[in-house]
């Protein structure tokens, strides 16, 4: 039986005020991340991703992961990026216009509860394989990390951001992901089976 996913949002999960004062000054920004597996390597995919914000003339949410690569960016950014350690996903993901991120299960599952459309980079491992589902399901482009630069991932961007049907999609994938109890459902199971043997 597949029980759907099991989520570990942390109850009362939150922003800090700085950030959350930011997503409420201006449009919906792009959000970059790299989650935990890729974070380290992260500063060119950061530099490359400000540069197709701007082309873009959109507003950008780049999480660095940590001080040392927050060190790589300009030490003053444009107004329209805001730079963060880290937030909560699941906090931050519903205020984006589109994720981009390296595809790992739990940030693909938190975009997929948002309902926002993505841009996958895959770097390695399960990612590939986790992309090429969420392009399937019609609410992603995919860019491997090697291809990954400005004049790449631009026109992609532009298009998942201009033609409605990754939103639709991502959005029937949201009520779909939100339907479901995974934890329960697998105790469950795992109950009844244990109750038929004894």
């Amino acid at each position: 039986r597949i029980t759907g996913f099991a989520h570990c949002t942390q109850p009362g999960a939150k922003m800090d005020r700085e950030l959350e004062t930011w997503l409420r000054a201006g449009s919906p920004p792009l959000v970059f991340t790299l989650g935990s597996s890729a974070v380290h390597i992260g500063t060119d995919f950061l530099r490359e991703s400000m540069q197709a914000c701007e082309r873009l003339g959109r507003r950008a949410l780049l999480f660095t992961g940590s001080p040392a690569i927050r060190a790589g960016l300009p030490e003053t950014l444009p107004s329209h990026v805001h730079a963060a350690d880290y937030a909560p996903h699941s906090a931050v993901f519903p205020h984006a216009a589109a994720i981009i991120h390296h595809g790992g299960i739990g940030t693909s599952t938190e975009a997929l509860r948002a309902g926002r459309p993505m841009l996958v980079v895959p770097h390695g491992f399960d990612q590939y394989d986790n992309a090429e589902r969420l392009k399937h399901l019609g609410v992603a482009h995919v860019l491997p990390a090697r291809d990954y630069r400005c004049d790449t991932a631009t026109p992609l961007l532009k298009d998942l951001l201009d033609d409605p049907r990754y939103a639709q999609h991502a959005w029937r994938c949201a009520e779909a992901v939100h339907a479901e109890h995974g934890d329960a459902v697998a105790a469950d199971l795992i109950d009844a089976n244990l109750s038929a043997r004894f």
